[in-house]
């Protein structure tokens, strides 16, 4: 009863939690189970109906019971992408540690479900590492404990399936995920054990599940079985070699190589790829075609690091000159910062670029995308692997390049490494794809095993045809040209053709239409046959028989009963059904030129359902049908399916947030290549004196306006058009005289690359590549704009002037300062520390190389700190990288599954292995097959491949391995396509060509190629070449090649030179370039080509002409074919050109005409193939030394040509007769004999016109060829007199009235010297003569400029500051001792830290800006040494045998110290360890080092039991015990500074040291509390700031600041400043306010006319203080203050005065000698230009009060003037004065109603009847009011209360 109450209970609480569950999904916006907003879709297409709605910023919801059980309903492939989302909530439930039972069956089956996917894979292994690391261990196994112990009958029944599910997800985890090996078995073997007692309670298991659960426990048996036999052979040696069984499986292997990989000593595993015969099965087929791959990339990096080793210990003359022939090396290689690409992090190194001073990054092959670069820093011993992510030929001239790390992990510790860096010759990224497809294939998988691997020689018909064998076939696209998009596919209605006749069973032949019905010869015919009736079928097409042709046809035929192979197994059409899968066609060609060709060529015939894969497609008719396109506009159209949309959206969003800080820091570091940085961003990363001599002693004067708008840092570096230097005083040199400073660089690259356009075709066709390019930084630069002080690419290009007060600079055309600019800014030449830290003064640095190569110091710090930025955020959004790469695959396959044709490259095809296996495409087309890697076509095969159509011809060119070994001696360049026919299976060959003349064709009859080749009877009929006497000829030679050692290849200058003249002479016989084509045999040669055309650079028409290497030009050809066979030396070689594939394709690309020049004797000499050619050639006397030219004007004329200098016999392409026509403007044509333009309509006459200009009175005649215009004015030189009196040649039409003299001006300027200006310029107007300065008020007699000022005064200062150091400015500087130059003495004081203050003299040191050097055993601090630390959040490691600590490593240390002694011996000596255990060993011995060990330091040193500790800061080494209490000092209360303790033997701050870890971390706390202080508190810091910021926009509305002062204090707030720092910008604000009362109180109380002049100098000065004030300042020294407070206050005292006398002049009292007495003894104390002293204020205020009470007037401030009308509260008109001139103020109505005394002077005040009494009077400077308040006339005019204020 109990147990039943109990188990109702249960569910009663299992039944609320549902329901509390339900109810809580049901208080969330309305959506689905996963909490996403509904976004209605229509079925089949995905299409959004509602508006985007973004996810919460909380963390993912737990899953819940409502979206488990939703789930269900779902495909496989939606709930892998749904459970392994990391937003999902799939984990968070999972870590919960008690899961209810419903939920984990829910689990269980959803897990189970998903793993029955076969659509993807990689999401699918994320899931599956996801239920390893939070289900197997113990919510799995719990949950199958309790099934034994459950009865309810509902849950009983479902236990078989359940069990299913957990048998087929333990299966899957083992066989996808082998690491979860552990975990599976445990769950098997008590799967094992609870099933019999199931199967009592539920029945038996299905056989499925019987047979699943039996592999998992022979899987576990042979594990154990494997586990034995490791054992067994990890006692015997490894065998190494290519006999026997492999050593280890393949599949295991990494793609990427390791160090033993690089071992020269171990020869790889390697066999031999059989070409006839089979193999044994397809694990051995697959080892061998993966080994074989995998090396021919590994072995060029192995060979090329081998060699560069061995090259670094040979002689340094010896390294000159050579180079690791299969490796490129790039050096002082730097990782700078991480990037975002779509793909995830990348990252940005840079090389020295100064080797590759000739390489042409447009052009070359080095480090194009996808290249394997290896890098190291230890001479190879470690490596770091790498990708080339992106490429941009400008960056790379600056030595940047993107890659991509396999293991970024290690990067971490690189930053500050330098590397050495290889590049492979091989190109990586065509092997990586394939070689991970051929891991992914297994026995199971791999179609076609009958021929690939058994090599049977009957080929069967495909299995769709098998199933159904009398299946018709509608043959009209082949009889009639019929599109696809006219009708439906496989109709059966009638049409213009009669179908009866089309329609055959395409099994039986015989009832197919004829060959000329089809429009095919019969090779044709039998090629078309095999290719629709056979599930393998070769076919061979040599040159020019169509190939493509038969493919297209076939191609067409397939699509056209579409409806026969896209039914599935079970029956019923696929294509039209929208919610099934199709069976699309696969064409897969191995260049990206071919496969557009055969696409284009489909499209002829199928106007839609195509899609191209990839991205490096030129074709424009393909543009719209490339998978890109197509999913932009699938998202333009709103048609994504809802869960891609959904997760492609949340994923974005979370990259986007990610991304924001890294593309910001990314711009950051990106905009110090082209903008010039302001001094105050850079800040923070120079150090203290340097910033401070930079904006504080700048030798010229510059107004603070023109210094913010300029920028002190352009000044500075000399981009303001002049260069200043200041004296150096105190400075040290810059570089000793030991210092190795490297000014010149070796050019090590002679050579100029061409990029093979093969690699280019074959690059990794990826539309990724091209859209990381386009997007990756999309931050806004114009954010971070207000920190530049020049941005290079903002200038314009035009030509201005700019002219101011201060600076004159003259004419510059911009495009010339940008490129030095950039150059500057580019530049890796910057100074080290130590150089920096000997600059004291930044203006004495006396060249521009150094003052930029400090600039870029500074600059390093911020891009370092910028970087920091990037490492931080990297691993969060490669995660997120890498969700979207998987929704975009998810996205791809939703288009792919709805198409009919889908076109992809070989290395495309491996790339995207796992998204077309999930197409199953049922055929597969493949072109150009024989020069495809047979690897590269198996990868390509998915499991539901029924039909494989090979098309090429392998005697044509074959694969082309990089290592030339594995292509000869293991066979790796045959080709599945030439295995094939070497192996007996059927294979057609087409017979008729459509291409050659008979003459060309005929070589390609010889024996040696295809002895039954025909020709078509459209061949005969070609024109023959123009100007010319064979259309075939072969030219004959015995020029010397060269030998090229960076490309490995061979050239032939002769040959280059002669084909070009000759390509040269075809174009002139009227030939389009187009229609011709240079072919050459070696790459190398391709350049001396374009050094040919260079040497004719005036025949543009030859850059038209395409020249190529002959591998590149398979499968195409042209009218004209120019051939060079290069090869011709004394040692008798010719290469591959005795290979015939190479010589067949060389020699079938010409249509018209072949000319073909090379050493044919030695060609001859070398085998029979060229041989037989030449007697060919011979025997049609088509060969010879020279080619006989014909001239087509003068048939007689023959001109023999064997070097490119005999075409100047036939300069235009006629022969060396004079064309001699009369030309229409009367002149005879200069040309030679010319075929072209016999009309002249194109020639352009070059005599002399000779005609008069019109217009010239001078009759001067046109000197202009004959065939330019006329000038309109004449331009010939006269020489005229000026009215200056001088004489000047000038042009004809010029008037010497307005001509500018450029003769030295004559004048006198009023000083009495001679003007140095041109005599037609104006006279200038300051005179540059030095003079001694003999009348200054200061009294000194400096040497200046004869327009000098006072202010310009250059005798030294000499003051004694407050500081007490003597002043470092010069009289004007510091204007006469009024406002001091700051003081440039260093402090020097030691800090806290232990670093010396860098800082100039200041009264309080400010925190250290030297780098941090605080560090653990874990990292080390990268901020400045005064911010402070972040606190090492790693545990401790201070551990040994005896005790070991539990706490962090930044906290107080949870154990002492352990006095045992080491019981290790380190040394190579046998003695024993002199130090303590757990503690680094003494690297002396005790025996062996006695004199060292025993040296008296403490005393106790010479214990023959003395234990010593290691410093590790150091390496001294200490007895413990004297160490101890040297150290406790600072622990035991003794009084000692806050500094950390040093090495008592050489004083090295000791910092790192686990024995006296709490100690020093006591003391860095100390420090760090020392620091806060210092930096001052965040918060209060941010709320001063903020109250500043209101205070100074408050002024800036009010009118109260000026434009400058305000922007500049607003962005100074903006940054994050120390107290001190905001100190001095409230310090300028107040300083600014006190200025600005002044300037009030002057434009109030200074009105007389006659004192408006000085008024106005007042200003002027108050002007000249607001812009000392505002000049860019770290701080502001306490005598600055005090200088700066005592002239405002001085200014406000002359105001007064002015004021004064403006008041006495009204009153016409200035006359009194009293007054005139006072103002005169204050005017010479206020205004003698020395320093104002207390003794000086105190008079000064003395007579300015009493003259204020004999004048009257306001003796108060402006402000104390408004506050008293403001508390008075009366109308303007109110306020008076008596007869002396004393303010009172009259109440009520404002009319005088009694009279009273002035308490001042006794005067009678007031009066009666609203009538003033007689001296009384307005005060209008109270109130500004204009009527007294009773009058009328104040009723319209008196309440202004505005101007009050």
């Amino acid at each position: 009863m109990d147990d039943d109450r109990r188990r109702r209970g249960e569910d009663r609480m299992d039944h609320l939690r549902r329901r509390g569950e339900d109810r809580q999904l049901h208080q969330r916006p309305r959506g689905d189970g996963n909490g996403y907003p509904h976004r209605v879709v229509d079925a089949g297409h995905g299409r959004h109906q509602g508006g985007d709605s973004a996810r919460s910023e909380r963390g993912p919801r737990r899953l819940g019971y409502k979206s488990l059980e939703a789930m269900l309903d779902t495909n496989p492939t939606e709930i892998i992408f749904r459970l392994s989302s990391s937003r999902s909530g799939f984990i968070e439930l999972l870590k919960q540690p008690d899961i209810r039972r419903d939920i984990k069956a829910f689990i269980v089956t959803l897990l189970g479900r998903a793993c029955q996917s076969d659509t993807e894979p990689k999401n699918l292994v994320k899931l599956l590492n996801i239920a390893n690391e939070y289900f197997l261990s113990q919510h799995l196994t719990q949950y199958v404990t309790e099934m034994t112990v459950q009865y309810d009958p509902r849950y009983v029944q479902t236990i078989p399936q359940q069990i299913k599910s957990i048998t087929t997800l333990l299966l899957v985890m083992l066989q996808r995920l082998p690491r979860s090996a552990n975990s599976v078995i445990v769950n098997v073997l008590l799967l094992q054990g609870v099933i019999p007692g199931l199967e009592l309670r539920c029945g038996d298991l299905d056989d499925e599940t019987k047979a699943t659960l039996k592999k998992l426990i022979d899987y576990h048996e042979e594990m154990k079985r494997k586990a034995e036999e490791d054992r067994n052979k990890a006692k015997r040696p490894r065998q190494v070699g290519s006999v026997g069984p492999p050593p280890d499986n393949f599949r295991e292997l990494s793609i990427f190589p390791d160090i033993n990989d690089l071992n020269a000593d171990v020869e790889p595993f390697l066999r031999q790829n059989i070409v006839r015969g089979g193999y044994e099965d397809a694990d051995h087929y697959l080892d061998v075609q993966f080994r074989l791959l995998r090396e021919d990339f590994v072995r060029p990096l192995r060979n090329g690091i081998e060699e560069y080793l061995r090259m670094k210990t040979a002689a340094p003359a010896q390294q000159r000159h050579q180079r690791p022939k299969d490796i490129r090396i790039y050096s002082d290689v730097q990782i700078q910062y991480p990037m975002c690409s779509w793909d995830g992090i990348i990252y940005r190194i840079h090389f020295d670029q100064t080797r590759f001073g000739r390489v042409r990054w447009q052009a070359t092959k080095r480090l194009i995308f996808g290249s394997l670069v290896c890098l190291s820093k230890d001479d190879f011993q470690t490596l770091l692997f790498a990708t080339v992510a992106n490429r941009n030929p400008h960056d790379l001239e600056q030595g940047f390049v993107d890659l991509r790390f396999e293991d970024r992990a290690a990067i971490e510790d690189s930053k500050d490494d330098r590397f050495v860096m290889a590049e492979t010759s091989a190109y990586f990224e065509a092997y990586r794809h394939v070689l991970e497809g051929l891991q992914e294939v297994t026995g199971d998988t791999l179609c076609f095993q009958k021929y690939i691997i058994d090599v049977t020689k009957e080929v069967d018909a495909p299995q769709y045809l098998q199933q159904n064998p009398t299946v018709t076939y509608d043959l009209r696209p082949l009889v009639s040209d019929v599109s696809l998009s006219d009708e439906s596919e496989g109709s059966d209605e009638e049409d213009l053709i009669d179908s009866e006749n089309t329609k055959v069973q395409i099994m039986k032949q015989r009832a197919w239409p004829s060959a000329e019905d089809m429009h095919l010869d019969n090779s044709q015919l039998a090629a078309v046959q095999m290719a629709l009736t056979k599930e393998l079928s070769v076919i061979q097409g040599p040159p020019g028989t169509g190939k493509t042709y038969i493919g297209l046809k076939v191609v067409q035929a397939l699509l056209y009963n579409s409806r026969v192979w896209c039914k599935d197994d079970h029956g019923g059409a696929r294509l039209n059904d929208r919610n099934s899968q199709t069976r699309p066609l696969l064409i897969v060609c191995y260049t990206n030129h071919a496969l557009d060709q055969f696409l284009e060529g489909i499209l002829e015939f199928q106007k839609s359902d195509i899609v191209r894969i990839g991205g490096r497609s030129s074709s424009e008719a393909l543009k719209s049908f490339n998978l890109s396109s197509l999913k932009q506009e699938i998202r333009k159209r709103r048609e994504v399916q809802r869960f891609i949309f959904e997760t492609s959206r949340d994923v974005a969003m979370s990259m986007g947030r990610c991304r924001q800080p890294m593309e910001e820091a990314q711009a950051r570091i990106n905009a110090t290549r082209h903008a010039v940085l302001k001094e105050d961003t850079l800040l923070p990363y120079m150090a203290p004196r340097h910033y401070s001599s930079l904006v504080n002693q700048c030798p010229v004067k510059l107004p603070a306006r023109v210094a913010y708008r300029v920028g002190i840092m352009l000044i500075w570096l000399g981009l303001d058009g002049s260069f200043h230097v200041a004296p150096a005083m105190n400075q040290q040199p810059l570089l000793d005289a030991d210092d190795d400073f490297e000014a010149d660089f070796e050019d090590e690259d002679q050579i100029e690359e061409e990029a093979d356009v093969m690699e280019e075709q074959r690059m990794l066709d990826d539309q990724d590549v091209a859209d990381n390019n386009a997007s990756r930084n999309r931050f806004d630069i114009n954010t971070i704009r207000h920190d530049f002080a020049l941005d290079v690419e903002a200038m314009n290009m035009e030509e201005e002037e700019v002219v101011d007060e201060w600076q004159q600079v003259k004419k510059v055309r911009k495009g010339r300062m940008k490129k030095l600019i950039r150059r500057n800014l580019e530049s890796k030449n910057m100074m080290t520390m130590r150089e920096a830290e000997r600059i004291t003064n930044v203006w004495a640095i006396p060249d521009h190389m150094n003052r930029w190569r400090l600039y870029r110091y500074w600059v390093r710090g911020y891009c370092d700190r910028q970087a920091q930025t990037l490492f931080e955020k990297q691993e969060q959004y490669e995660r997120l990288a890498m969700e979207m790469k998987e929704v975009r695959t998810q996205e791809d396959l939703a288009i792919l599954e709805t198409t009919k044709v889908i076109g992809v490259t070989t290395t495309g095809a491996a790339k995207y292995r796992a998204l077309l296996q999930r197409v199953k495409p049922r055929i597969i087309v493949v072109e150009e097959a024989a020069e495809v890697l047979e690897s590269h076509i198996i990868s390509t095969l998915s499991s539901d491949c029924q039909q494989l159509i090979l098309i090429g011809d392998h005697q044509q060119l074959r694969p082309n391995p990089t290592v030339f070994e594995l292509a000869k001696d293991f066979n790796l360049e045959i080709s599945l396509f030439e295995r094939m026919v070497k192996n007996g299976l059927p294979c057609q060959r087409l017979t008729q060509q459509h291409r050659m003349r008979p003459e060309i064709s005929s070589i390609m009859k010889l024996r040696h190629f295809y002895p039954t080749l025909q020709d078509h009877v459209s061949v005969r009929n070609f024109d023959d070449i123009k100007g010319v006497e064979s259309n075939v000829f072969f030219i004959d030679h015995d020029k010397v090649e060269s030998y090229i050692d960076d490309t490995k290849s061979h050239s032939n200058p002769h040959e280059a030179d002669f084909l070009i003249a000759l390509a040269r002479y075809f174009i002139q016989q009227g030939y389009d370039p187009s229609q011709i084509t240079i072919l050459t045999t070696y790459t190398a040669q391709l350049f001396n080509f374009k050094r040919s055309v260079g040497k004719l650079a005036s025949f543009q028409s030859l850059k038209s002409v395409r020249v190529c290497a002959v591998d590149n030009f398979q499968g195409e050809e042209n009218d004209i074919i120019l051939l060079s066979l290069v090869r011709s030396n004394e040692e008798g070689s010719i290469g591959f050109l005795k290979v015939a594939n190479r010589v067949c394709v060389a020699l079938s690309r010409a249509r018209k005409g072949l000319f073909c020049i090379g050493n044919f004797n030695l060609l001859a000499s070398k085998g029979q193939l060229w041989e037989d050619i030449v007697v060919e050639m011979k025997a049609n006397r088509s060969f010879g030394k020279s080619l006989k030219l014909i001239c087509r004007n003068h048939p007689d004329q023959v001109t023999e040509v064997s070097t490119s200098l005999d075409f100047l016999n036939v300069p235009e392409g006629g022969c060396s007769k004079q064309c001699e026509a009369r030309l229409a403007c009367g002149h005879a044509c200069a040309m030679s004999c010319h075929p072209r333009d016999l009309d002249h309509k194109e020639y352009k006459c070059n005599k002399t016109c000779g005609k008069i200009i019109s217009g010239c009175q001078k009759g001067h005649r046109c000197m202009k060829f004959c065939s330019q215009k006329c000038d309109k004015r004449c331009q010939t030189l006269v020489q005229e007199d000026l009215s200056c009196g001088h004489i000047a040649f000038m042009p004809c039409f010029s008037d010497p009235e307005f001509f500018e003299c450029q003769q030295p001006c004559l004048e006198e300027l009023q000083c009495g010297h001679q003007c140095k200006n041109k005599c037609g310029e104006t006279c200038s107007r300051e005179c540059d003569e030095l003079v001694e300065h003999l009348g200054l008020p200061c009294g000194h007699r400096p040497v200046m400029p004869c327009s000098a000022k006072l202010q310009d005064c250059s005798h030294p200062c000499g003051s004694i500051l407050l500081c007490e150091h003597k002043c470092s400015g010069t009289c004007g500087e510091c204007q006469r001792g009024r406002l001091h130059k700051a003081c440039a003495e260093g402090c020097r004081r030691p800090l806290v830290c232990g670093h010396l203050c860098q800082e100039p003299c200041t009264q309080t040191c400010p925190p250290c800006q030297e780098n941090c050097t605080n560090r653990c055993v874990h990292s080390k601090c990268q901020d400045k040494c005064g911010n402070p630390c972040v606190s090492c959040q790693e545990l401790c490691e201070w551990r040994c045998k005896h005790k070991e600590c539990s706490k962090l490593c930044s906290e107080p240390c949870d154990r002492t110290p352990c006095n045992e002694p080491c019981r290790r011996k380190p040394l190579k000596c046998p003695h024993p360890c002199i130090g303590l255990c757990g503690e680094p060993c003494p690297k002396k011995c005790r025996i062996c080092d006695k004199e060292e060990v025993t040296e008296i330091l403490f005393g106790e040193e010479d214990d023959p039991n003395a234990r010593f500790v290691q410093l590790e800061d150091c390496d001294h080494f200490i007895e413990v015990n004297s160490m101890d209490t040297w150290m406790e000092q600072a622990a035991t209360g003794q009084k000692v500074d806050i500094q950390l303790k040093e090495c008592p033997k050489c004083k090295t701050i000791i910092r790192r040291n686990l024995r006296y870890g709490n100690i020093i971390k006591q003391m860095l706390l100390d420090i760090e509390s020392v620091k806060i202080r210092m930096f001052g508190d965040e918060t209060a810091i941010r709320r001063k700031s903020l109250e500043l910021k209101k205070k100074i926009t408050t002024s800036r509305r009010n009118q109260e600041l000026n434009f400058t002062a305000w922007m500049h204090m607003s962005e100074q707030l903006l940054k994050r400043l120390t107290l001190e720092q905001v100190t001095l910008v409230e310090n300028q604000y107040n300083l600014l306010s006190m200025i600005e009362i002044v300037r009030k109180n002057a434009e109030e109380g200074i009105k007389h006319a006659e004192r408006l002049s000085k008024k106005r100098s007042i200003e002027k000065q108050l002007g000249a203080l607001e812009e000392w004030l505002m000049e860019p300042r770290m701080r502001m020294s306490e005598q600055q203050l005090e200088d700066i407070s005592r002239e405002i206050q001085r200014l406000s005292m002359v105001c007064q005065m002015v004021a004064i006398e403006s008041r006495a002049m009204e009153q016409g009292r200035l006359q009194s000698l009293e007054i005139q007495t006072d103002l005169l003894r204050v005017k010479r104390m206020l205004t003698d230009g020395l320093p104002l002293t207390d003794d000086k204020t105190t008079t000064a205020r003395s007579l300015l009060k009493r003259l204020n009470k004999t004048v009257g007037g306001l003796p108060i401030s402006d402000k104390e003037r408004v506050s008293i009308v403001t508390a008075m509260g009366l109308s303007a008109g109110h306020w008076f004065k008596c007869p002396k001139g004393h303010i009172y103020a009259i109440g009520d109505c404002g009319g005088a109603a009694e009279e009273g005394i002035c308490p001042e002077c006794r005067s009678t005040i007031g009066g009666t009847g609203h009538r003033l009494r007689e001296g009384n009077q307005l005060a209008p400077e109270m109130d500004n009011a204009e009527y007294p308040a009773w009058s009328d006339e104040a009723n319209m005019a008196n309440n202004r209360f505005d101007d009050l204020f």
